[in-house]
């Protein structure tokens, strides 16, 4: 069976509760969520980065959204620097290059959807270095 956005239910009888404490470990700066997991159709990031912290260059096949709950990030988009601060959702096209870096000395809360069950990351090789 299908919604009406396309994508296949995983098990449209039951409703499923995560705690973040679970998908968050003591310590850690990110809770990840994992649809196929979960019985959901989308994955994503609950980040808590402190300064300087921040995922490296990487992209996906599909686009990404971010929303900042809390703080200011610094983005790269395909070589193009966007500060997006709180209240700020940025939604990133599938297949550019991005990474971004808490540049504040706060942290900063933010949530990083990807639209699919299973999330799909190509990591920035740069070879010239």
């Amino acid at each position: 069976m299908e919604s009406k956005a396309g994508f296949p239910y995983i098990n449209k009888e039951d409703v499923t509760f995560v705690d973040v404490k679970n998908i968050m470990p003591y310590g850690k700066e990110v809770a990840v969520f994992n649809g196929f997991e979960n019985n959901s159709n989308v994955s994503f990031f609950l980040c808590d980065f402190s300064p300087g912290i921040g995922p490296k260059k990487h992209r996906h096949p599909y686009e990404e959204t971010f929303i900042v709950l809390e703080g200011e990030m610094e983005a790269k988009v395909d070589g193009k620097t966007y500060i997006v601060k709180e209240g700020n959702i940025m939604v990133v096209p599938a297949g550019k290059w991005h990474e971004f870096t808490n540049k504040t000395d706060k942290k900063i809360k933010t949530v990083n959807i990807h639209p699919v069950a299973v999330m799909d990351t190509e990591w920035y090789d740069d070879q010239s270095v």
